[in-house]
């Protein structure tokens, strides 16, 4: 009996750190008024940046880099799962810990992949983007 009652805790226990790893998260940034939803990754990585938005709005001023992505400090530094992979437009990615990137383009590198942009063309989103830094507020909302 006991046994029994060990293993229907340990199952518990391994469901609900489950859930913490695997969730369905979002988060918004808005640019020019223009409110865009960012679907997360399953990753430890997003999991934090969902954390970290959700305790209270992050501003980031965001400028170009190479001429396919927008680039911005984060205000802490994040736990990271770089692979090598070819980012494209809409992705959203964590590079060295503390700069968020949105990309207009495709880049091959080893970064951390947070998730991406669902709610808008890549088309949009580069002329949104334009030239020059750009305010970009992330945040957390409940979804209807």
């Amino acid at each position: 009996m006991r046994l029994l009652w060990c293993l229907k805790t340990a199952c518990k226990s391994v469901v609900l750190i489950g859930i913490w790893f695997m969730f369905s998260g979002f988060v918004y940034v808005k640019i020019n008024d223009v409110e865009l939803k960012i679907k997360l990754e399953q990753n430890s990585s997003a999991r934090a940046f969902y954390d970290l938005v959700k305790s209270g709005d992050e501003k980031i001023i965001m400028s170009d880099y190479g001429g396919f992505e927008k680039v911005g400090k984060l205000s802490q530094k994040l736990p990271t799962n770089d692979k090598f992979f070819k980012a494209k437009a809409l992705d959203v990615i964590l590079y060295n810990a503390n700069y968020l990137v949105i990309y207009y383009d495709d880049n091959s590198w080893s970064f951390t992949k947070l998730g991406k942009i669902i709610n808008i063309s890549e088309d949009e989103l580069k002329k949104l983007l334009g030239k020059g830094e750009i305010n970009a507020r992330f945040y957390v909302k409940e979804d209807k």
